[in-house]
């Protein structure tokens, strides 16, 4: 569609194109969340291999480059959610190139030194503590226990821009539970981090957006 509505001037088609891949690669944070919050699969399958692969390939292109890079740090993120096999059979197929392996390995390990880095929740031993007394949160490890348990899973993930509420909810259960003032402290300080993180998306994967990043146009 994008290369139809260029090629063949038709502005409509490529707007449209245009539109999809803005929602599918969003250059914000609320963009990202509502992206995966869409349970629409013809629309998540965007972040498949095969066709986040042709995507980029395309971006790339000489033809939409700088026109539409901004799209690309959202891009090579989800390249970083996929799987080893995958990654490296697309060089192998010379659907990608090494260099671009190399910055998809590369930015993934910097992401993660990068959530450690601005970490807003985990660091240190400033740790939060409920401020309504008597509640469960308060007497038993429970809050800690879970801040450990969002650490492990953003951490196994490579992901630092899960969302966490429903997951503290279930792992806080698991721990004997957490009111609902602690969630909302856990996810505000976790949000923070997450924001400064995605502030230097570009830059983790070696990318130079011509109009600056993040954009909320």
């Amino acid at each position: 569609m994008l290369r139809m509505g260029r090629k063949y001037e038709v502005p409509r088609l490529f707007e449209e194109a245009v539109r999809r891949l803005k929602f599918c690669f969003p250059t914000t944070l609320r963009g990202l969340d509502a992206f995966r919050a869409a349970k629409i699969l013809p629309i998540q399958n965007v972040w498949d291999g095969d066709v986040l692969f042709k995507i980029i390939n395309t971006i790339q292109g000489s033809e939409f480059e700088p026109e539409l890079d901004y799209l690309l740090p959202s891009a090579f993120f989800a390249c970083t959610l996929l799987d080893n096999k995958t990654l490296l059979k697309a060089a192998r197929d010379d659907a990608m190139t090494i260099n671009f392996l190399d910055a998809v390995f590369g930015g993934r390990q910097r992401l993660t030194s990068a959530f450690l880095r601005e970490d807003q929740l985990f660091a240190g031993e400033d740790l939060p503590r409920c401020v309504q007394w008597g509640l469960n949160c308060q007497t038993t490890p429970a809050l800690h226990q879970t801040i450990k348990g969002v650490f492990v899973k953003v951490l196994t993930a490579n992901d630092p821009f899960i969302e966490l509420e429903r997951f503290l909810r279930d792992e806080g259960a698991r721990n004997g539970g957490i009111c609902t003032l602690c969630v909302a402290d856990i996810v505000a300080r976790y949000n923070r981090g997450r924001a400064e993180v995605w502030k230097t998306l570009p830059s983790l994967f070696g990318l130079e957006i011509a109009e600056g990043w993040p954009r909320t146009a």
